[in-house]
């Protein structure tokens, strides 16, 4: 069996959320969120190497179904989702 790489990836777009593939550009936006008191929900913040394996593993996986949630008002992550 033959598997093509790069699957692709859609972007879903509504009025008030965005979901697409992560991208290495988000790392800003999940140390934000890491800082923040919301990371409380998630388990706590995170030292700043973990945030980063975080994403490249988002990114890594993307192919098998990562997306990263976007508020449709540019500036923040909300969350990424996935499976492996």
């Amino acid at each position: 069996m033959t598997y093509r790489f790069p699957l692709p990836i859609p972007t879903l777009v509504t009025d008030r959320l965005t979901l697409r593939a992560p991208r290495e550009s988000d790392f800003a936006a999940m140390l934000a969120f890491n800082d923040s008191a919301r990371a409380g929900f998630v388990g706590g913040s995170a030292p700043r190497q973990q945030v980063w394996r975080g994403l490249l593993a988002n990114i890594g996986t993307g192919r098998c179904a990562a997306m990263a949630s976007i508020p449709s008002t540019p500036g923040r992550a909300i969350s990424s989702a996935g499976s492996a």
